[in-house]
Order: C-alpha cells, then structure tokens, then sequence
C-alpha cells in the first residue's frame, strides 16, 4: 500500500463511510447499530468500481445483434444534456451514442432519428442538440423531441419512421446496458428493432483501488439500479 492508497483511505467518500462506521459504533441501541452497518456496508459495495462495473454489465443483452443493412433507419435514443458557460451541448452519453450511431451510418447508408425531449424545463430538447453533433460529424439527423422517456423514445420514434416512409427494423443504438429495457420496449410497443447497442467497458483491473468505494462506482450502481427497476415496471405494464 502506497501513500496514494492510504490517501483514498482517508479522503472523501471513503474517509465519509468511516464516519459512518463510527457512529455505527456510537449508537445506543442494537436496532440503531444494525442499521447504521447496513447503511455503511451497502454504501461500501455500491461505490465499489468492480461491483458497480459488474452490476451494469449484467444488463447487457447476450445476443446483440450485429448492425444490419435489414433495417429501414437507425434509432439513437438520447441520453443527457450538459451545460457550462457556452450553453447547452449533448452530454457525455449522448456523445457517445452519437458517435458510434454515425459510425455505422456511414457504413450502412442508413438513415438517422435521433429521439429524446426536454429532460428539464427551460433546457432544450436533448435530440436537437444530438442532432447538432451528428451535423458536425457530416451526418443528417431526422429529430424526435417530444419523447420524455425510452418508452416513448420507441413509440415517436417508429411514428417519426413511419412518418418518412422508413421501412424496415429499426436499428436501436444506445448504451449496452439501457439497451434491454429499449427492446423490451420495442416488443411491449410492437416496433420490429434490432440491437446495435455499444461496446460494453471492461472490469477493472483487480488492484486495490478496485474495491474501494468511487463516485464513479455510486453512479454506475445508480444505473444499473435504474435500469433494472426500469426492466420490472415496463414488464409490469408501466410501458403502454
């Protein structure tokens, strides 16, 4: 162990959790104790990068399809906006579907719909500012911006599709792991897609640095958590 360890050991999150820890210690009943340790245990796990790497890659479909010269369109559901002191622009995961939606764009001549409304009043459509970064890349994009969920990503976009004449499959491009609940979606809704989701990240390295707790690895379980609870109520009949 390194200064560098000792110093994730004691700065924030960690350092928070011990904190935590402690109280847990400091507590006068057994039933607030307990509580307490479970806080901090479940904290410590979620924050984890190689269990918040695992929990996400779970989500991942087992049989993604290869991108196909099948389908009628290419359906890139949006993902989230930034902003900073030039504006707005599509954020990081929004860029990232952006990308590798035009890369296979180019290389099937297929057309492009990008959906996803306002995540937030007063901000504009996450699909307009996609957009915009699919015109940088030399790539027109057909914009969908009413849908406010991947439910409706799939219902407007196949009527935005059908709309233009579009036949065909839908290619679907989004993140590997949202991409179960889009093609469930897609079946509750009866749109014929196929998956082109992206390139899944690997695991972390198993170093030490690995099990300690991350703001990335919160923020990865948060999704992963997201999207599962998403996989149970779109079965549960919450997509319509």
């Amino acid at each position: 162990m390194n200064r560098t360890d000792i110093a994730e050991l004691l700065l924030p999150p960690v350092g928070l959790l011990w904190l935590l820890l402690a109280a847990a210690f400091a507590a006068h009943t057994r039933r607030s104790r307990a509580l307490v340790l479970l806080v901090f245990v479940s904290m410590w796990i979620l924050g984890t990068p190689m269990i918040s790497r695992i929990a996400l890659r779970s989500l991942a479909l087992a049989d993604g399809a290869r991108p196909s010269i099948a389908a009628g369109a290419l359906l890139v559901l949006g993902g989230e906006v930034a902003r900073d002191d030039r504006g707005y622009e599509a954020g990081a995961a929004s860029e990232a579907r952006v990308r590798e939606a035009a890369r296979i764009a180019k290389n099937l001549r297929l057309p492009v719909i990008v959906t996803g409304g306002m995540l937030d009043q007063g901000e504009p459509a996450v699909a307009a500012l996609m957009a915009k970064s699919f015109a940088e890349r030399g790539v027109e994009a057909r914009v969908e911006d009413r849908a406010k969920d991947t439910c409706e990503n799939l219902r407007y976009g196949a009527a935005l599709a059908r709309e233009a004449g579009l036949e065909g499959p839908l290619l679907l491009v989004t993140h590997a792991w949202h991409m179960r609940r889009a093609m469930i979606a897609a079946d509750i809704l009866g749109v014929p897609a196929l998956p082109a989701p992206l390139p899944l990240e690997a695991l972390p390295r198993t170093t030490f640095r690995a099990f300690l707790p991350a703001p990335r690895g919160w923020g990865e379980s948060y999704w992963a958590l997201h999207e599962w609870l998403g996989v149970i109520l779109y079965r549960a009949g919450m997509c319509r």
